[in-house]
């Protein structure tokens, strides 16, 4: 008799640098430079990491629900009301947490807003 595999999907990981938080059953949003995140849908994992000395902590899972792309400055606000970091839920707080992230980051460079539900 042949072994059945059951075959996974692991999901994808969402990194970030700083702490996410919403709480597990609320909706948050990321914002990611370029479009790699464009065409992503289903359950991630969300990774809270540093760079020095580098970590990975898995903080938790969730299921996006909504991607926007468009130019950093044309970001819609009720996007920008639901930032997963707290300081970021205004314009400039989210411009520097972005130029921390990506030095040299300008306010017309394209992004992706990715809209999740916390799940864990």
């Amino acid at each position: 008799m042949e072994q059945e595999t059951i075959k996974k999907e692991i999901p994808p990981v969402m990194h970030m640098l700083h702490a996410c938080e919403i709480n597990v059953g609320e909706l948050g949003s990321t914002v990611r430079k370029g479009t790699k995140w464009a065409d992503r849908r289903g359950p991630i994992e969300l990774c809270v990491c540093t760079r020095e000395p580098e970590n990975h902590t898995i903080v938790g899972a969730g299921v996006i629900q909504y991607v926007w792309v468009g130019q950093f400055g044309e970001m819609p606000a009720r996007l920008l009301a639901m930032e997963h970091e707290l300081s970021s839920r205004i314009y400039t707080g989210l411009l520097e947490s972005m130029r921390r992230a990506y030095p040299g980051f300008a306010e017309t460079e394209l992004i992706t807003v990715v809209v999740y539900k916390r799940t864990e």
